[in-house]
């Protein structure tokens, strides 16, 4: 594979990267690119920064993928952060870059200093490490070492949740195993693979995997509380909320831009976004009213979901 990388080396030195216009590419650095280890094998490419004081741009290749709901999920992702920004609400989203090169085929940008929850769970020194709740915070707590380091990654991750515990219940992300939610070292939270929208759920056996409509687990509050045993003593939680039915709200407000520009993309052909009732979930999840009462309370511990979890690192 390194030789064919290095023949076709030349043709991205001093190129703008498709995935990221604004990225000025100095060639591939061909030694750190390799093949990834999963069924389709894609390829993990590292691109080296035209400037020479700027950071090198990853992305992965994939090959036999239709891309084109993830490019769709995170420009929906992009629009909701616009418009929660035009009402002075910054929830840290991170809609990393995807963009479709042909059929079945295209790049995802890859995030730094970052990991799925699978990983960190999987290096907790306890046992049964998806069910104890200190995970996530212990996590942070290794790259936040100082009061005020640690105050900031816990703000990032209270806000970022909201966002996505927003985003990914109107948009009906399913697939939403431990290993397709991300946290970055300084507390970003984050959602990755939409390869399942609009309420398509997973099934095993004829039953449903994902038992919740909102992945939002007790580790995810653990942090969010700062380790206060119940969620009503924490100020922070209470921050959360107010973030949550907020983001709601202003998306509710312009629900019909979400619902037109779903419908313009009906005739793409994409595998779950094929009829107008495609587009009923939408409007229902946009008009859910006291959507932290009706949908994220009622998640409870989510048994269901971190089950889930256990067999997923099994697995994998």
């Amino acid at each position: 594979m390194h030789d064919s990388l290095n023949v076709i080396n030349q043709s991205w030195v001093n190129t703008e990267l498709l995935i990221d216009p604004k990225f000025m590419c100095g060639g591939l650095i061909v030694e750190k690119c390799k093949i990834m280890d999963s069924a389709k094998k894609p390829i993990w490419l590292v691109f080296k920064n035209a400037e020479p004081e700027g950071s090198n741009y990853i992305v992965i290749f994939k090959a036999g993928d239709d891309l084109r709901q993830d490019m769709l999920t995170l420009q929906m992702l992009r629009v909701m952060d616009k418009l929660w920004k035009l009402k002075n609400l910054n929830l840290r989203l991170n809609a990393y870059q995807c963009i479709v090169t042909g059929k079945d085929t295209g790049m995802i940008e890859v995030v730094t200093n970052a990991n799925t929850i699978a990983k960190i769970q999987k290096a907790h020194e306890k046992p049964l490490s998806e069910f104890q709740p200190e995970v996530l915070y212990e996590w942070l707590c290794q790259y936040n070492k100082t009061p005020a380091e640690l105050e900031i990654a816990i703000q990032n991750f209270t806000r970022s949740c909201a966002g996505y515990c927003v985003a990914t219940y109107l948009l009906g992300i399913g697939d939403r195993h431990n290993d397709n939610i991300m946290l970055k070292q300084d507390g970003h939270f984050f959602h990755i693979d939409f390869g399942h929208f609009l309420g398509n759920f997973k099934s095993f056996l004829g039953m449903k995997r994902e038992r919740v409509p909102v992945v939002f687990t007790p580790e995810m509050a653990y942090v969010i509380k700062e380790k206060k045993a119940k969620r009503a003593d924490s100020e922070n939680y209470t921050r959360f909320i107010e973030f949550v039915n907020a983001a709601h709200t202003i998306l509710q407000e312009n629900g019909i831009l979400f619902i037109n520009l779903f419908a313009l993309m009906l005739s793409s052909g994409m595998p779950e976004l094929q009829t107008v009732n495609d587009i009923q979930f939408l409007c229902n999840t946009l008009y859910t009213k006291n959507f932290h009462v009706d949908i994220l309370e009622k998640t409870g511990t989510q048994v269901a979901t971190r089950v889930n979890f256990v067999i997923h690192n099994i697995v994998h």
